[in-house]
């Protein structure tokens, strides 16, 4: 029988006041197993080293009052040796007589890594800034030097585990030096970054400009993350005989003096449709409304070409429940809120100094402190929750959504065309789509009680963050056409969309392969290419534009489209369009509202809401839900990304990406090089939003998109049921690449 005997140990929550310094025990012969905290002691050991002259070293090193820290180096400190001290070999590696000498580069007795080594549990190197000067494991294993230094004075050495805890076993007797190195960047899931420093109030000096990074120094004082402590220890034998079966353990554990905070980190990109390009041309006489595909004014590529698109920074706002309201699930990771919610008290706005923001040409990230979920490390490794007010624990949760949206027309300017084109007395006009993240109903005018019902699902829907973790965004790009308009079946031989003509689709779709290489004429558009392309050829050192961004849809035949590739009804992950669409009044006694429906609900009445100042409620106190377009349509939502799928993508060297065809050699790239050529992994589509039939039916039945399907996958016509066709990434426009941002930031 494997019996085990517990010791159960007092934890403490703010040092080492009231905890067990020393454990003596009667250890029973049947004992097979002796567990504290959460480490384990075999009685094999215990048995065949009584009597013996040293010690058992175990301990926790914790932060916050409680929370047991991963990754922190302890090591007995052991003075360099009179006859080593003349040795020159040695002393270039190892000077220190105490822990305050420093070495050749001014750096001090500490037992962080000096290289970064990739970590196979997170996918990433670590830590990001390396500032020790231990070396690593290779080097001891190829340096016979390095190997009798480690050896010698590197020998009562640990790491603690992900609770914190450590054990050093044969540790001599009598009074000892116990060191303490920890680097806050590189503790786990606990791990704060650059940006969560700034967040939490260190002095911005101490950071690059850009805050993606600590300012170099090789004196450990000066750097923000790294904290060491010395502490002496009086270690009692570990002991027994053969009558009393005794034994004894010494116990010291650290409390690091940085208070942490538990971050996420929220990115993407984005962009809008350019000066010209505009979904709908909705005449104020004409039945279909807004189903015409741009200012027919100006050239249909031109307005529907990707190439066009254009990127600015996004005004971003950040909400989040108060924490005295809502109540968590019983898996206590998920609120339930309740049905008389107050959205103006109970949503609050976080305000821009709560969070750190880099917001830069379309493209932009987010790290904020989660604000829910408190927790402190139970004696066993387990968590304990303690309420979101107390003074101990860091807090693990962020239950929160974002309003995000472009700049006004006035700001980045739309088609003017239409103002002197349509100058009667029933004008056209134009918008441009703003969004909440997530969601996925569909916004109605507060006019009856469903209305209210359904908004209410608007508001209250939103996304569990969780401390460490990486999200980015996705957005569905919906697809409708008119039924009123008739199409010719000759003109489309392989339309994925139906026999429908483009220029008749309305809601969010683009051209993202055209071989006429059109650009706008504004001079800030000239270079708005993702990547320059010739004519259309695949040459591997001029490639194809359709190459960056694959289409889900190809399109043959029609006098007016040509050969022409296209993305729609489909998720893109990564990147939010915001659209800019049309609307127009119409005649008769009730001045009809015309638009795509895709875009808001249909309207009629003689105040119109959804294209004009309003002042339906939103939450936190907003109140104008002008141009939010329509959540069932427009669909959006946070995606949780490993960082080890982040680190992959990282090096693909394609600012477009479909899954599927990356990981099949055969589709993506020919001439370009295979992924197995570049000996890169394949990807994964399970962290990303996608469909595989994307006819969308919204709330009210209707459906808000058309089926469309990634014509390269024909091949793949073995694919198990249920398993995605591909899923569709976008890392941005023009020199955007969100997930290099990542890297840049030191996020992976």
């Amino acid at each position: 029988m494997n019996k085990s005997q517990r010791i159960y140990l007092n934890t403490g929550l703010t040092s080492n006041v009231g905890v067990d310094k020393y454990i003596k025990l009667r250890l029973e012969q049947d004992v097979k197993t002796l567990e504290f905290l959460t480490l384990s002691l075999s009685t094999e050991d215990v048995y065949q080293n009584f009597n013996a002259d040293y010690g058992v070293l175990v301990g926790r090193v914790t932060a916050n009052g409680g929370v047991g820290i991963p990754n922190a180096k302890i090591s007995v400190f052991i003075p360099l040796s009179d006859e080593d001290s003349t040795d020159g070999d040695i002393t270039s590696i190892y000077p220190y007589k105490t822990p305050r000498d420093k070495n050749n580069e001014g750096k001090r007795y500490n037992l962080l890594p000096r290289v970064s080594q990739f970590n196979n549990d997170s996918g990433t190197y670590k830590p990001k800034q390396p500032f020790g000067s231990f070396f690593i494991k290779p080097e001891i294993v190829v340096n016979e030097l390095f190997l009798s230094v480690y050896k010698k004075y590197y020998k009562y050495t640990a790491l603690t585990n992900q609770f914190g805890d450590y054990m050093i076993f044969g540790v001599p007797t009598g009074t000892q030096t116990v060191h303490m190195s920890v680097d806050i960047t590189d503790i786990g899931k606990y791990s704060m970054t650059p940006t969560s420093m700034i967040i939490a109030g260190y002095p911005v000096n101490l950071f690059t400009d850009s805050g993606n990074a600590i300012k170099a120094s090789n004196d450990l004082n000066d750097l923000p993350n790294i904290e060491t402590q010395e502490i002496s220890v009086d270690v009692i034998p570990f002991w027994g005989d053969t009558e009393n079966f005794d034994i004894g353990i010494t116990r010291q554990d650290f409390r690091i003096k940085a208070i942490l905070s538990s971050d996420f980190i929220i990115f993407g990109t984005t962009m809008t449709m350019g000066e010209w390009g505009i979904y709908g041309n909705p005449s104020h006489d004409d039945t279909n409304r807004g189903f015409y595909s741009l200012d027919t004014d100006v050239s249909f590529d031109n307005n529907q070409d990707i190439r066009t698109y254009r990127s600015v920074p996004p005004t971003i706002k950040v909400f989040t429940y108060k924490n005295d309201v809502p109540i968590l699930d019983t898996t206590g990771q998920n609120l339930i809120i309740p049905s008389d919610i107050d959205f103006d008290k109970q949503i609050i706005q976080l305000d821009a100094s709560e969070y750190f923001e880099y917001n830069v040409n379309g493209q932009f990230l987010l790290s904020i402190p989660c604000n829910r979920r408190k927790i402190i490390t139970a004696e066993d490794g387990s968590e304990i929750i303690v309420t979101d007010d107390s003074a101990f624990g860091v807090f693990t949760r962020f239950y929160g959504m974002i309003l995000i949206e472009y700049p006004s027309i006035e700001d980045l300017p739309q088609s003017s065309s239409w103002s002197t084109k349509y100058n009667g007395p029933n004008p056209q006009h134009k918008a441009r789509g703003r969004m909440k993240i997530p969601q996925t109903y569909g916004l109605v005018y507060d006019d009856d009680a469903a209305s209210v019902t359904n908004n209410n699902n608007w508001r209250k829907e939103y996304y569990t963050f969780s401390g460490g973790g990486v999200y980015s965004v996705a957005q569905f790009y919906p697809t409708k056409y008119s039924p009123d308009i008739y199409s010719d079946n000759n003109s489309m031989t392989e339309n994925k969309f139906g026999n429908i003509k483009m220029e008749f689709v309305a809601g969010q779709w683009f051209k993202v392969a055209g071989t006429n290489e059109v650009t706008q004429s504004k001079p800030y558009d000239n270079q708005n290419y993702i990547i320059n392309p010739s004519s259309g050829t695949t040459n591997p050192t001029d490639p194809e534009f359709s190459y960056d961004l694959s289409p889900n849809v190809t399109l043959f035949g029609s006098s007016t489209v040509g050969k022409n590739r296209w993305f729609g009804a489909q998720w893109l992950n990564f990147t939010l369009c915001f659209p800019q669409y049309g609307w127009a009044y119409g005649h008769g006694k009730n001045r009809d509202f015309k638009w795509a429906d895709v875009f808001h609900r249909s309207w009629t009445n003689s105040a119109e809401p959804y294209t004009r100042d309003n002042n339906q409620k939103i939450f936190a106190g907003l109140k104008n839900t002008k141009n939010y377009l329509r959540g069932d349509a427009f669909q959006t939502a946070f995606i949780d990304i490993p960082k080890s799928e982040l680190q992959k993508l990282l090096d693909v060297p394609y600012k477009g990406i479909n899954i599927r065809m990356w990981n099949n050699d055969n589709m993506y790239n020919q001439n370009r090089g295979t992924r197995t050529q570049l000996k890169l992994p394949k990807l994964s589509a399970a962290p990303y939003k996608y469909r595989n039939k994307t006819t969308v039916t919204s709330t009210n039945g209707q459906q808000y998109s058309i089926t469309a399907w990634d014509n390269y996958d024909t091949p793949y016509s073995n694919v198990p049921s249920g398993e995605p066709k591909t899923a569709y990434l976008f890392k941005g426009m023009y020199e955007n690449d969100c997930i290099q941002l990542l890297a840049d930031f030191n996020i992976i």
